[in-house]
């Protein structure tokens, strides 16, 4: 089944406007906000990647399946939040997760900010206007057609127009800003700076992490996936699994007893 088929089947169980979203989907249209059988709802802007997003985090559970099962307590930090389609999806799952949010760009994250407010989740949810690097210092966003595309790297979907400075904060400012003494899912979808974040934070640090879902983007930053698993094995993660196809991909990891399994689809 492809992407399409597996949205329109499974679209009805989630969206209570199953039918006009996924017309728009398939027709190019912009989508009206996604309106969940929860109670919550996604507004987005026609420049958001959300069909694809939708499909990789409600359809396919790329983050969590046979991996992470959010419970009571549990801290996740979301590095690439974009406008908070994760976030939604993890506080439908469970209603005490805590998860902070850390995205860079200002109009993404203004779109993130509105999906918070409007749907009551600031006391669960926490965000910062960030990107995750390896120090703390001022680096430049480059822009491209889609806001999940922009990275802290030139790459072949950067558009013309002005970069966006944007701050970065470290791994460890991370844990200061959250106030977590553990992090039971770490997510990184940060176009690239995976590498940046992976070998500048400290051993420490990454003990406090138990488990990582990092996307890495080979067609940018040659050679990231050996390097990406090799620095998940040096800080103690014992249980990994690679699912890598073409340009990009997703390596999730855990220390052993931090899951059941860690199983390849």
């Amino acid at each position: 089944m492809n992407v399409r088929d597996r949205v329109r089947s499974l679209a009805p169980a989630l969206l209570i406007n199953a039918a006009e979203v996924v017309d728009a989907f398939e027709s190019g249209h912009a989508a009206p906000p996604l309106r969940f059988r929860n109670g919550l709802t996604l507004w987005h802007a026609k420049d958001d990647p959300v069909p694809w997003v939708f499909f990789e985090i409600f359809c396919r559970h790329d983050y969590t399946c046979e991996f992470y099962e959010p419970k009571a307590g549990d801290v996740v930090i979301d590095g690439g939040a974009n406008i908070g389609m994760f976030a939604l999806y993890l506080c439908g799952l469970e209603p005490s997760i805590r998860v902070c949010c850390f995205e860079p760009c200002a109009a993404t994250f203004a779109r993130l900010a509105t999906n918070i407010e409007r749907n009551g989740l600031g006391d669960r949810v926490s965000l910062y206007p960030y990107a995750l690097y390896s120090t703390d210092a001022v680096k430049s966003l480059k822009p491209t057609v889609s806001s999940g595309d922009r990275s802290l790297f030139q790459r072949s979907k950067v558009v013309d127009g002005p970069e966006e400075l944007v701050q970065c904060v470290s791994l460890a400012k991370a844990f200061e800003l959250c106030e977590a003494s553990t992090i039971d899912l770490l997510k990184l979808d940060i176009e690239g700076a995976e590498l940046e974040v992976l070998e500048g934070a400290s051993g420490f640090d990454w003990t406090r992490v138990r488990r990582v879902s990092v996307e890495v983007h080979q067609q940018f930053r040659p050679h990231c996936v050996e390097i990406v698993e090799a620095a998940l094995r040096r800080y103690g993660f014992d249980r990994l699994d690679s699912d890598i196809g073409g340009a990009f991909g997703r390596i999730k990891a855990a220390r052993n007893g931090s899951t059941e399994a860690v199983t390849r689809r």
